[in-house]
């Protein structure tokens, strides 16, 4: 036990050691690594721990070595907290704070726990750890031992990786959160811009993005940038989709069902939609569109020729759930319900509704 106690302790000043380091958060680099940005603190993080399993794999006692993997445990969660000390103690604009650093960091970590809890030598360990805990479980009840062992599932490292992966969310989440109230704050001018009195593409020589949305789609096209840069990428992964989501809402809410769009207006905003919203998001992902249903099918709705839309409009009236679904698909709205289609309509200037 003794033992054990030194080694906490030295385990504990090398954990220090690491956060603590200049070079810390600098990314390693290398070609399986890359996708990752694998930081200096996650490298060492997981040698330590190698470093401790070393020392004890070849112990003949299943008890002592389950000693040595409670000590790792208690030092993933330990590292787990410096972490989130260390995000309150730097806590600015994310982006530029050390959340993408830490966010790789808990990432890399999770993922390799992940991996290392499926090889035998752990799953030995998480074997040996459910039978030492049947076996308590049936003294304090004053049971028999087989009563209390089923099948076991998981891995020592389920309860640590939920932890993290917990925390991971809730950063990815902070970090998506801020770069969409950044990106917001640069569309005022777009929102209320005098949609129901934009000229056509018949009045123009040419078609393009709309003044008041440059400000907001550079602001986006920046961030998306930044987020790829600083991110893992399957972190990244989850940002943009995040990002995505809160935007299409936000277009869907706070610019088609708050104006009115003659039938320049709703061609301006399909071409900013189809040549400048889904190209920036085309940077990184394939078919874009499918992750902005409600503006892109708003688009469809906007832009359908007077005499249809007015018998669209007649027909989902009528209150036939299937015979609406179907009226919508025909014209290429799939995902939208009646009830929010018939609210886009009612924002067109071209038809008297009823």
């Amino acid at each position: 036990m003794y033992y054990i106690y030194l080694c906490c302790l030295d385990a504990t000043e090398k954990m220090d050691a690491i956060l603590s380091s200049n070079t810390a958060w600098e990314r390693l680099t290398g070609p399986d690594i890359d996708d990752m940005k694998v930081t200096e603190c996650a490298d060492a993080f997981l040698t330590l721990l190698t470093t401790i399993s070393d020392r004890y794999k070849h112990l003949p006692q299943p008890g002592h070595r389950l000693q040595f993997l409670d000590l790792q445990l208690e030092l993933v969660d330990d590292w787990r907290v410096r972490l989130l000390q260390l995000l309150h103690e730097n806590y600015e604009d994310p982006l530029t704070s050390l959340m993408p650093y830490i966010l790789n960091t808990l990432h890399y970590v999770a993922t390799v726990l992940e991996e290392w809890g499926v090889t035998v030598h752990f799953l030995q360990l998480h074997f040996f750890k459910k039978q030492f805990e049947a076996v308590e479980n049936a003294i304090d009840r004053g049971s028999d031992v087989n009563e209390n062992t089923g099948e076991i599932e998981g891995t020592v490292f389920d309860e640590a990786v939920v932890l993290l992966r917990r925390l991971e969310k809730q950063l990815i989440n902070e970090i998506s959160d801020s770069v969409a109230l950044d990106v917001k704050a640069k569309s005022r001018a777009y929102r209320t811009d005098k949609w129901f009195a934009m000229q056509s593409s018949k009045e123009v020589a040419s078609l393009s993005v709309t003044p008041s949305g440059c400000p907001m789609f550079q602001e986006l096209a920046t961030r998306l940038h930044t987020l790829h840069s600083v991110l893992a990428l399957p972190l990244f992964n989850q940002a943009w989709k995040n990002l995505a989501a809160q935007f299409d809402q936000f277009l869907f809410e706070e610019v088609v069902l708050v104006n009115h769009f003659n039938s320049g207006g709703a061609e301006q905003l399909q071409y900013d939609i189809l040549r400048n919203l889904f190209p920036l998001f085309g940077l990184y992902i394939d078919k874009p569109e499918s992750y902005f249903p409600l503006i892109k099918e708003a688009c469809i709705l906007l832009n359908v020729l007077t005499g249809s839309v007015i018998l669209l409009e007649e027909a989902l009236n009528n209150n036939d759930k299937n015979a609406s679904t179907e009226i919508l698909a025909d014209v290429g709205v799939h995902k939208m319900p009646t009830k929010l289609a018939l609210k886009v309509i009612a924002t067109r200037t071209d038809i008297i509704h009823i």
